[in-house]
């Protein structure tokens, strides 16, 4: 039985999605029109096959998909060969760093020595 008597004459008739839904749609379309598929998709459209539309403008940070059914967007960006590619400039960084300063380390007394010659001359 009905609470109100506006209750019973909209019994049957189909409830509007609330303002966030329609929002969420909203945005969920704009990221479609402006998109471009991933090349790593989010994990749910991974999980369900469809394809992880991100919007290029960057105005929204979650897929089409995902913005579209209000949930978390989570994706990692990287394929393990990128990673391994990061990893080896990671390395190749670290060692030439360690190279250079075993290089600084031999120049100092060097320039030490130097620079107490000047002081001498003046």
């Amino acid at each position: 039985m009905p609470k109100r008597k506006a209750d019973s004459v909209l019994e049957g008739v189909p409830k509007l999605p609330r303002d966030s839904s329609i929002a969420h749609h909203t945005q969920a379309d704009y990221i479609e029109v402006n998109s471009f598929v991933t090349a790593t998709p989010c994990d749910h459209c991974l999980d369900s096959g469809v394809p992880c539309m991100i919007d290029r403008s960057r105005r929204y940070s979650k897929c089409a998909s995902c913005t579209r059914a209000s949930r978390v967007c989570k994706r990692e960006f990287y394929t393990g060969r990128e990673w391994d590619l990061l990893r080896r400039a990671e390395d190749k960084l670290s060692s030439d760093i360690e190279k250079n300063e075993d290089e600084l380390d031999l120049l100092e007394p060097e320039l030490s020595a130097l620079q107490s010659r000047l002081t001498e001359l003046y």
